[in-house]
């Protein structure tokens, strides 16, 4: 409990004063009465601050006044039980105590807040270097599928060029198969001119050569060689006209062949030819009678003509 500050001893009738001190009600008499404090005024032994020591009679002011007029001095009722200051002071304590706390919890909470703001400012960085980084790989996918489409366009376009390429492959390997056909039909037009030559034991007449109508085959691969390499059968002024396959580089035409002694007799051909390649000229002269049934009846008649005196290697040697 606190004391006055005039005697220094616990407070007997505390008044308090305007300026807010307490005294005894003894203590402050003693001061007003002092030779210091003249008039109807005082002033408080701590502060100096002056106070009125009278208060006005209300009867002779106006009611609205009233409100207004209070004492200068109030009685002040001090409680000076121990055990509830004691209880308070516990009471003050805990309530440091819990202040103290609390300021120490707003602390963590502030440096927890502080770095949960870090760590906000870090994610939403993150977040924006993931943004920017969608963005590159949309445009690297854009430019990816532009590139995709241009590759499938080219790949579209070689397509059609193999299409096209296939499609003249096979016109040309048409045309090969055309021109290849035409050389075997030339080889066997070859061959069977060969075989009627050498039916005729090598000795080829002009009449036989009007009813043929072809141009005599051509013999060597030199001769091949050249556009007009082939052969012209040159005639002789006999009795029997005949005529000799002789090489020639220029166009086929009939030139009389000079005068020969041996004109009439059979010209041998220059190599005696199998059985089986007579046999087959033979057989390919009787299949053939009704497209040309002249010259069969010529080769009926020269084969009965030689009979069995035929020459060595002769078609008619049977």
């Amino acid at each position: 409990m606190s004391q006055c500050s005039i005697c220094l001893s616990n407070y007997k009738h505390p008044l308090c004063l305007p300026c807010g001190h307490i005294y005894c009600k003894t203590c402050l008499n003693d001061h007003v009465n002092s030779p210091g404090n003249p008039g109807l005024s005082a002033k408080c032994p701590d502060c100096r601050v002056t106070f009125h020591l009278v208060t006005p009679d209300l009867g002779h002011l106006p009611a609205k006044y009233h409100p207004f007029v209070v004492s200068p001095l109030r009685r002040v009722y001090i409680n000076s039980n121990n055990g509830n200051q004691a209880a308070l002071e516990k009471r003050v304590k805990e309530l440091e105590q819990r202040l103290i706390l609390k300021t120490a919890m707003e602390q963590s909470l502030m440096t927890r807040c502080e770095a949960l703001s870090a760590s906000l400012d870090a994610h939403r960085q993150g977040e924006r270097d993931a943004n920017e980084r969608i963005l590159d790989l949309e445009q690297e996918i854009f430019e990816l599928e532009d590139a995709h489409n241009q590759h499938n366009q080219r790949i579209v376009e070689l397509e059609n060029i193999q299409q096209e390429s296939l499609s003249e492959t096979r016109k040309l390997k048409a045309k090969l198969a055309k021109s290849r056909a035409a050389r075997d039909q030339s080889e066997r037009e070859k061959r069977e001119l060969e075989a009627e030559l050498s039916l005729h034991g090598g000795v080829i007449d002009s009449s036989d050569y009007e009813q043929l109508a072809i141009p005599p085959p051509v013999r060597d691969r030199e001769s091949r060689s050249s556009t007009h390499n082939i052969l012209r059968i040159k005639e002789e002024p006999t009795s029997q006209t005949v005529g000799r396959l002789v090489p020639l580089s220029s166009p086929p035409a009939w030139v009389p062949a000079t005068p020969s002694a041996s004109a009439s007799a059979p010209v041998r051909p220059t190599k005696p030819l199998p059985k089986r390649r007579r046999e087959e000229a033979h057989t390919r002269m009787v299949e053939n009678r009704d497209e040309n049934p002249a010259l069969f009846t010529r080769y009926k008649s020269k084969r009965a003509r030689h009979g069995n005196f035929a020459p060595e290697g002769s078609i008619f040697q049977m």
